[in-house]
Order: structure tokens, then sequence, then C-alpha cells
């Protein structure tokens, strides 16, 4: 009875830490503050233009290109421009897309990128206004492959094997000790 008692009370400690490895919420670390990279920092025409890039290590999916422009002589926000990134790579099409500025801070223009292809795109940024020189960019910016996501079923794979590995453990201890009360070759009062 002593027996069956410490068995039951070990599987309810394996039932209680399955219940607790398993658990829904997951930890995702791109999901902390973004990290932000800046790609380009200076003066072309008569804007004062910072180019940041997101996540800081630029990856193949979804990236985020903030540009900050200003005018020159008293830095003050630019207003109505249109600034277009065109993405070019040997061995793919070239990307284009148009940045857009916030209501609330007129001098930041955003534009989302999806890139395809992992390797050395070049940027071609052009940046245009009434009344103002175009400005042209070049930027080479090296886009690498996503990291693997966190898998629930490799987790789950690696509790089942833990759990089968200390199950047959368990198992023969117990057999091994059945064995020996009964079936010994010597048996002695």
């Amino acid at each position: 009875m002593k027996k069956q008692n410490i068995f039951t009370k070990l599987l309810v400690f394996i039932s209680i830490i399955v219940v607790l490895t398993i658990n829904p919420i997951q930890a995702h670390a791109q999901e902390s503050a973004p990290e932000i990279r800046q790609i380009f920092n200076g003066q072309r025409g008569e804007f004062d233009i910072s180019i940041s890039i997101q996540p800081s290590v630029p990856v193949v999916g979804r990236n985020h290109i903030t540009f900050t422009i200003r005018d020159i002589p008293n830095l003050e926000p630019v207003d109505s421009l249109k600034v277009v990134l065109t993405a070019t790579h040997d061995e793919e099409d070239s990307i284009q897309v148009q940045a857009v500025n916030e209501p609330n801070s007129p001098e930041i223009y955003h534009a989302n990128l999806t890139v395809i292809e992992s390797g050395e795109w070049l940027f071609l940024i052009e940046i245009k206004k009434t009344g103002f020189e175009t400005v042209n960019l070049e930027i080479p910016v090296l886009f690498g492959e996503p990291p693997l996501p966190s898998n629930q079923a490799g987790s789950l794979l690696w509790i089942i094997v833990f759990l089968s590995l200390i199950g047959g453990i368990l198992f023969l201890w117990n057999r091994s000790r059945n064995i020996s009360r009964t079936d010994s070759i010597v048996y002695r009062k």
C-alpha cells in the first residue's frame, strides 16, 4: 500500500510539472522593446535626414522604416513631402513603397517594407517637395534570415520524451524490486 502511495504522489508531481510547463503564455524575443538601427543620418540638399530601420538587424519579412526630415536652416518640420523608397535586389523584382507622415509629428515619415529574399538590398530613396530640390539617396542594407519561431509542439515532444525516460526508469526500478523479493535464486528466511 505504501508503494502505491509513493507512486501516486510521484505521478501527481509529474502531472503538475507537465501542466505548468505547457503554458499557453509564450514569451517572444521580438516582442520586447523594439530595437531601431539608424542606417543614414546627414544633410542632403535643403534637408536634414535621418533614416532608421526596425528590427535593428533587418530580416526577411516585414520591416519598418522611419524617416525624420527637417529643413536645414531652422530644423523645422517639412510637411507635404513625397518620400518614395525603392528597394532593389539582384535576384528579385524591385519593391516600391511610399512613406506617410504622422499628423502629430509632421517631420516623421513611416514606411513598411516586406522583403522576400535575404542578401544585400539597395534602397533608392527619393524625397520631393514643390519649391525644393529633389533629393536622391542610395543606401545598401543587408537583410538576414528571420529567427526560428518558438514552437509549442517541440516543447511538448521534449516533455513527452523526458517523461517516457523517467517512467521507464521508475518501471524498471519497481520491477527489479519485485523480482528481487519474489524470484530470488537464493531464498533466505
